[in-house]
């Protein structure tokens, strides 16, 4: 079991993992069976906003099997006057609404009275997602000699490789990339190898990282402005690693060996 909390005062027990860690900044990768995201989501929407918590809880959620769930809510009349009560409520009329709006279903496991109100703890399953992206599009790379950086649409190209499949995706206004491989023992091998790199690298040097979808592979943000600089620059004792240029920076991407 891991904590992660931005406290420099907590006393966890010996036995216990604890990791002091910015989830907003995205300062860890770690991937879990199962995640506790308890009555932090508010405060995430209090302080940033709701498009920050939404990304923070897309990205715990797509780390993870089973995100256990709770947040604050307007139905906590004794906290009507709180910051982060008073965000939601802009957007938000009950806790039915909050939980609602993101589009996935989710289990009742349990209630809890609170401020002068209720708060329903929940389960999501990132399995659930892949229903809830849209398909905006679909692209393999032409099977040429030497490495074909470019992505060509499916529906109106011959010659494609069929090791490699990569989607756009759109879920609640966002987009994101999809990168599915299909030999699944390279797919394990690159996650593996994202994981370490997005804890050790400078995440200013890294396209932003979501987690890990059955259907479309790993997911990442979606950036329009992207060239391909060279391939096989070494990292982290890797030798298999793309530079690429993001709206004039250089960033790392494809972590493959």
């Amino acid at each position: 079991m891991l904590g992660i909390d931005l406290a420099d005062n907590l006393k966890s027990p010996k036995d216990y993992e604890f990791q002091k860690v910015d989830i907003v900044n995205d300062s860890f990768c770690n991937f879990n069976d199962s995640t506790l995201f308890f009555s932090l989501y508010h405060h995430l929407f209090g302080a940033y906003g709701m498009e920050v918590a939404d990304d923070v809880f897309m990205k715990l959620l797509m780390r993870t099997k089973y995100l256990i769930f709770d947040t604050g809510n307007p139905s906590e009349i004794n906290r009507s006057n709180y910051g982060w009560n008073i965000e939601i409520k802009k957007h938000f009329k009950t806790e039915e609404e909050l939980l609602n709006h993101f589009g996935i279903p989710y289990m009742v496991i349990g209630k809890w009275n609170v401020g002068g109100g209720i708060r329903t703890m929940v389960v999501f399953q990132s399995k659930d997602m892949d229903t809830c992206f849209r398909v905006v599009n679909k692209f393999q790379r032409k099977k040429v000699g030497g490495h074909d950086t470019k992505l060509y649409e499916v529906n109106s190209t011959n010659g494609l490789t069929g090791a490699l499949s990569f989607w756009k995706l759109e879920y609640n206004g966002r987009y994101y990339f999809g990168k599915m491989r299909h030999n699944k023992e390279l797919e394990t091998q690159e996650l593996k190898n994202i994981i370490r790199v997005y804890n050790e690298v400078d995440k200013s040097l890294l396209i932003k990282f979501y987690g890990y979808s059955l259907t479309y592979g790993l997911l990442y943000e979606w950036v329009d402005n992207i060239k391909f600089i060279m391939r096989k620059v070494e990292l982290l004792n890797m030798k298999d690693v793309e530079l690429v240029e993001v709206n004039g920076v250089k960033k790392y991407m494809d972590f493959e060996r």
